[in-house]
């Protein structure tokens, strides 16, 4: 089964909504013909294979890298992913991006975090961007970048079809490409602006956080940095996170849990009122 079709497959198992489009699709056969049926098919495609939301399975996908093959959902499995999304090679603002993720690549290995990248050229071409990459770093030119860049490889699946799955692309844009861009995944910077995207993944292959940006404004290592430590505080503890929090900060006792029960199960615990009550950790640890 392609990647397309398994990601359709995917939502609709777990998308009540996905099977109203598809009884609509056949309703619209039965009263209007096929060319309703068609026009019903065409937007239930795009409104279900695409549309990614937090707790959404991450779509899989088969891709080859500067690191070699990857099949997405295996290197997922038990570990926190960031995926990163660019517009395309030998473009300023990605370099200083890339080049800022390969610098500190440290602090995401210390939080058991694998990153991957993602470019709207071939593979070839990323392996000659990295030279530029290294350069911006003041480092050797041939220094392998410690995270994959995926690209487009014959036998392997599109990078914009990735693209797609991953909803990196606005409709009015996306569908409306020049025929060699949807076949080999190639274009301008500005035909493939909104392709600027930060997903964090959990360890369950689920979407935990979507960031997306403009073409003009580079990220910030610092607050997807902040942003993963909050998630993995949250996966461990169950607190959830106040405004501008960073670790070592409290985090805020679910709503749901009685007092007598977050006193037994954190320490620190600090009333606000009812429904606002802060604790600094797990009393196990």
């Amino acid at each position: 089964m392609n990647t397309w079709l398994n990601t359709l497959y995917q939502r609709m198992k777990c998308d009540r909504e996905s099977w109203k489009r598809l009884l609509s699709v056949v309703k619209g056969f039965r009263e209007g013909g096929i060319l309703s049926s068609l026009m019903l098919c065409t937007i239930t495609m795009h409104n279900t294979a695409y549309a990614l939301n937090i707790g959404s399975e991450a779509p899989d996908f088969y891709a080859n890298s500067t690191s070699g093959e990857i099949h997405f959902h295996d290197q997922l499995e038990g570990r926190y992913s960031i995926l990163f999304s660019h517009p395309q090679d030998f473009t300023p603002v990605c370099t200083t991006e890339i080049g800022a993720l390969a610098k500190r690549i440290g602090d995401f290995q210390r939080r058991k975090t694998s990153l991957y990248v993602l470019s709207i050229n071939t593979v070839d071409e990323h392996n000659r961007w990295v030279s530029d990459i290294n350069r911006f770093l003041g480092r050797e030119s041939d220094e392998r970048l410690p995270f994959a860049v995926i690209g487009n490889s014959p036998g392997f699946d599109n990078v914009i079809d990735i693209a797609r799955q991953y909803d990196m692309l606005p409709g009015d844009l996306g569908e409306s490409r020049d025929p060699d861009v949807q076949k080999e995944g190639l274009g301008s910077a500005k035909d493939n602006a909104t392709v600027r995207t930060v997903f964090i993944i959990g360890p369950d292959k689920r979407v935990r956080l979507m960031m997306s940006y403009p073409m003009t404004t580079g990220r910030n290592v610092d607050e997807i940095l902040r942003t993963l430590d909050a998630i993995q505080f949250s996966d461990r503890t169950g607190l959830a996170t106040p405004v501008d929090w960073q670790p070592g900060r409290p985090g805020i006792v679910p709503p749901g849990m009685s007092d007598a029960d977050a006193m037994e199960k954190y320490s620190g615990v600090v009333k606000v009122n009812d429904y606002l009550r802060y604790a600094d950790n797990l009393k196990s640890e």
